[in-house]
C-alpha cells in the first residue's frame, strides 16, 4: 500500500467515525423524544418540512457510513456487509423473512397482552393510513435505516471496535489474546444497550408495545448474532412499515393473515430449495473432471 492509498484510508476511516459520532449522539435525541412522545395522549406523525429534513438527513448519515464503512478501518461489527460463503441470496432472503415473521408475531400479541395487563393500545395505523405512498415509503426507510443503525449496528460496531484496540493491546503486551467469538460475544452483550433505545422509541405506543419492543428487538439482535448484518433487519422493518402496518388486506381478516403467512412459509422454504441447488451446482463445476481416453 502506498503513501497515497493509506492517506486515503485514514481519510475514510475518520470520515466514516465522524459519522458514528454523529450518529450515537442521535441515541441521546431519540431517548429525549421518545421519553417526551410517551407523555403525549395520542399518536401523531408531523409531516412538517423540518421532520422531513431531519428523517432526509438521517437517511444520508446512515447511508453515507454504510458506504464508507467498506474501506474505513475498525467497521467489521457494524454490520453493514453481507458475507455469507454459501447461497448468499437464499440466505439474505431467508433472514429478511425470519425478521418480518419476528415483527408480525409481536404486532400479533400486541392487543392481547395489553388487554390482559389492562395497558393502554394506542394503534398507530390510523395515522399511517392518512399518508401518501410517498410519504409512507420514506417514513418506512427512515424507521429501517434508523432503527437497525442506532439500535444495534452503532452499539454492536462501537463495542466490537474498542474491543479489538483492548486485543491489539494484550498481543503486544504477550497477554493472551481474546478469540474471535469471545469479541463478537461481548460485543453483542454490550450492544444490547440498544434494546433501552428500542424500549424508549417504542412508548408513546404504549406500554405493550414497548415491551413487545424489547421482545422483538432481541430477537432481531438474535438475527445479528446469526448472520453479522443489519441488511436483511433494515430490509424487513421497511417492508414491515411499507407494506404491512395499517393495510386492511393483510390486517384484521383471516384471509389476510392465512395469505401472508402461506407466503413467508413458501418463500422460506424455496431459500432452502434455492440454497441447496446452488450449493450443488457449485459442487459439481468445482470438481476435477476426466478426459475420455487418459491414462
Amino acid at each position: 500500500m502506498n503513501s497515497l492509498q493509506r492517506s486515503a484510508t485514514w481519510a475514510t476511516t475518520i470520515a466514516a467515525w465522524l459519522l458514528v459520532v454523529m450518529l450515537a449522539g442521535m441515541v441521546l435525541l431519540h431517548w429525549i423524544s421518545g421519553i417526551a412522545a410517551a407523555r403525549g395522549d395520542s399518536v401523531s406523525y408531523d409531516s412538517s418540512g423540518s421532520e422531513d429534513l431531519v428523517r432526509w438527513v438521517t437517511i444520508a448519515l446512515i447511508v453515507a457510513l454504510m458506504v464508507l464503512s467498506r474501506w474505513a478501518r475498525g467497521m467489521r461489527g457494524f454490520g453493514f456487509r453481507w458475507q455469507q460463503p454459501r447461497a448468499p441470496f437464499a440466505r439474505f432472503v431467508r433472514a429478511t423473512v425470519l425478521a418480518v415473521s419476528i415483527f408480525i408475531a409481536a404486532g400479533l400479541l400486541n392487543r392481547p397482552i395489553a388487554a390482559l395487563l389492562g395497558w393502554q393500545f394506542r394503534p398507530v395505523t390510523t395515522s399511517w393510513d392518512e399518508l401518501t405512498v410517498a410519504d409512507r415509503a420514506m417514513r418506512a426507510l427512515h424507521a429501517g435505516l434508523s432503527e437497525e443503525t442506532l439500535d444495534i449496528a452503532i452499539p454492536v460496531g462501537v463495542a466490537f471496535a474498542a474491543l479489538s484496540v483492548l486485543n491489539r493491546d494484550r498481543r503486544m503486551t504477550g497477554r493472551p489474546e481474546w478469540t474471535t467469538g469471545s469479541l463478537w460475544r461481548w460485543a453483542l452483550l454490550a450492544g444490547s444497550i440498544g434494546l433501552i433505545t428500542r424500549v424508549i422509541d417504542h412508548l408513546y405506543q404504549g406500554g405493550a408495545s414497548s415491551l413487545l419492543a424489547l421482545a422483538w428487538g432481541s430477537g432481531l439482535l438474535a438475527l445479528f448474532a446469526i448472520y453479522r448484518s443489519v441488511l436483511p433487519l433494515m430490509l424487513a422493518h421497511f417492508i414491515m412499515d411499507a407494506v404491512i402496518v395499517g393495510n386492511s388486506a393483510l390486517l384484521g381478516n383471516p384471509a389476510g393473515y392465512a395469505s401472508r403467512t402461506l407466503t413467508l412459509a413458501g418463500i422460506f422454504v424455496l431459500t432452502f430449495m434455492v440454497g441447496t441447488t446452488s450449493q450443488r451446482t457449485g459442487t459439481l463445476s468445482a470438481s476435477p473432471r476426466t478426459t475420455s481416453g487418459s491414462t
